[in-house]
């Protein structure tokens, strides 16, 4: 299991143009399936980004699964599904939890 990141072992990732558009395409996608009502903005923006950046999206989160599914983009559990602790959303806000990472 993975229990710490290196700070430097991850690189920044600029936003690629389009990336908003694009977030708005999977979205449309998620509703045409039904598949819509867990993945949220910030979901949607850092697949886009990643998917744009030709990068791989390491995740601790089944909204991903469910995105990279929907738009067969490369994903990758950061541990076995279920195993990491979860902050109850009451106690942390969501941009305090970081949810994903990219890797090349």
């Amino acid at each position: 299991m993975l229990v710490r990141f290196p700070q430097d072992a991850f690189n920044w990732t600029p936003t690629p143009d389009h990336t908003l558009t694009r977030a708005r395409q999977v979205q449309e996608l998620l509703v045409e399936s039904g598949r819509h009502q867990g993945p949220g903005a910030v979901d949607l923006m850092t697949a886009a980004t990643t998917e744009l950046s030709g990068l791989t999206l390491m995740h601790d989160d089944c909204d991903f699964e469910t995105i990279s599914k929907a738009i067969r983009q490369p994903h990758c559990w950061i541990a076995e599904r279920g195993t990491v602790p979860q902050t109850p959303s009451s106690q942390v806000t969501r941009t305090a939890h970081l949810p994903a990472w990219a890797v090349f």
